[in-house]
């Protein structure tokens, strides 16, 4: 969030930086605290599927994630590896996030070999806002661990 801070002195505002980092800082932090309460869910977080491309550690979803109190399946060292579909069926997620906003949902038949998939375990945001670091990112965080836990959304 220092960022913020910073853009804002940049432009002349730094007072309105610091306090936009300040509400940012303090609507993840109490997103953070509600997820306390919930049951971790491992998750598969796809960005695309043609090629199959996930977020993977490092990545800004992978942050999400575990703000939410979820884990990511993907390992390895790349934030936005091309995923084969035999890693993806073998991590065996309990839900996959289908961030690939731009791609027609029935673009999952794809996928179906997934067990989560085939569960129905599948949610999808509503922007991408999930995926593009911004003051937006609250709204995506929300969204997206109220996709992830709805018994814990308010």
């Amino acid at each position: 969030m220092e960022e913020r801070a910073e853009l804002g002195e940049a432009v002349g505002e730094r007072e309105r930086g610091e306090r936009l980092a300040r509400e940012l800082a303090a609507d993840v932090e109490a997103i953070r605290h509600r997820a306390t309460a919930v049951k971790p869910r491992r998750v598969l977080f796809v960005v695309g599927r043609e090629p199959l491309v996930v977020a993977g550690p490092g990545s800004f979803p992978d942050e999400l994630l575990r703000i939410c109190g979820d884990a990511n399946v993907v390992g390895g060292e790349r934030p936005w590896p091309i995923y084969p579909l035999e890693l993806a069926v073998a991590a065996d997620p309990d839900v996959l996030v289908d961030a690939a906003t731009l791609e027609p949902p029935e673009g999952l038949l794809r996928l179906s070999a997934i067990p989560a998939v085939r569960r129905g375990a599948v949610v999808r945001p509503k922007t991408d806002d999930v995926i593009r670091p911004g003051p937006r990112m609250v709204r995506g965080l929300a969204e997206l661990c109220a996709l992830l836990h709805p018994e814990a959304a308010r």
